[in-house]
């Protein structure tokens, strides 16, 4: 089942770049995700240039009724990650 309402999915909700840092080989990041109840994708993507790219994709399933989670965005309870 899909959350019809859903809107993050067509937009960036983090960019970081280690284009300045002392290790571009490497970057460590964290970062909030908005979740729905049931099944969210989050889609990792890497680029080093326009040849060398690399996708990611995690499927978090939350738990909890539909209804909690309205056109306004997705469900607040906390403890659900």
């Amino acid at each position: 089942m899909r959350n019809p309402d859903a809107k993050v999915a067509a937009r960036k909700i983090f960019y970081l770049s280690n284009r300045s840092t002392t290790h571009p080989k490497d970057l460590h990041f964290s970062t909030e995700v908005p979740l729905w109840p049931g099944a969210n994708y989050v889609s990792i993507h890497a680029r080093e240039n326009e040849d060398v790219q690399a996708n990611e994709t995690v499927v978090i399933f939350r738990k909890g009724a539909l209804a909690v989670a309205g056109k306004n965005g997705p469900a607040t309870d906390s403890r659900a990650r």
